[in-house]
């Protein structure tokens, strides 16, 4: 097999392609949208899609902190 000219357009556009969806994925999550570059590289990414399925996510910390008002920007019932 012959690795071609269109061949390195492909992958470079399909890492293109990956790094930028994962980007979306970790930023709506609360992370920098740097992580999705980690994901293109091999040994790496195995390690951050475990980190990121089992941390506590950003988003979710500020979210559990206004719940109970534990935010800066929480509403608490009891001011009037």
């Amino acid at each position: 097999m012959k690795f071609t000219f269109e061949n390195l357009v492909e992958a470079v556009i399909g890492i293109a392609f990956a790094v930028i969806v994962f980007g979306n994925i970790f930023s709506k999550a609360g992370y920098s949208r740097w992580y999705g570059v980690a994901m293109a590289i091999p040994p790496l990414n195995i390690v951050v899609i475990i980190w990121f399925a089992f941390s506590t996510w950003p988003i979710e910390r500020k979210l559990l902190g206004m719940q109970f008002g534990d935010s800066p920007g929480a509403i608490r019932r009891d001011e009037s």
